[in-house]
């Protein structure tokens, strides 16, 4: 595995197959692969942030429209939004051609969550079509950022 032809090629996967990626373990895969793409990543906290009441889900992606990382998910699980925000990423990966999101949470045994039980903004879902990448460190800059499971 060499990079950045590894991130090339798991771009043209989620282009292809319009597929959500998830980050698990820091910003710095997403990062890479933000610049692979030659783009900003998109920080969801501070697009939202300009908003002086809750914004309803038409509003969320017509923000994040043509948005393909996104960074900063936590405001996605604030209740008063009553959004599913996997369910927003898969829509988004679908919308705009693949989407890389750093999850904000944990992701294992098929399932990726936020928070913890009892808390206000726990959340808990099924994952199904997606990619996960894991942080790993890097020693040489030809080396892949990242580890990546397929879960069907």
């Amino acid at each position: 595995m060499a990079w950045p032809a590894d991130g090339e090629t798991l771009v043209a996967e989620l282009a292809r197959f319009r597929r959500l990626a998830l980050v698990e373990g820091g910003p710095g895969p997403a990062l890479r692969l933000a610049e692979v793409l030659g783009i900003d990543p998109c920080r969801v906290g501070q697009r939202l942030a300009g908003f002086t009441s809750a914004p309803d889900l038409t509003a969320v992606q017509r923000l994040l429209d043509g948005e393909r990382v996104l960074m900063d998910l936590d405001v996605l699980f604030e209740p008063a939004l009553q959004l599913d925000p996997l369910a927003l990423l898969r829509e988004q990966a679908r919308r705009v051609g693949g989407v890389v999101a750093v999850w904000p949470g944990g992701i294992g045994d098929g399932r990726a969550t936020y928070s913890v039980a009892g808390r206000f903004d726990r959340y808990d879902a099924a994952l199904a079509d997606a990619i996960v990448l894991r942080a790993q460190p890097v020693v040489f800059p030809d080396d892949v950022p990242f580890t990546m499971e397929r879960i069907p």
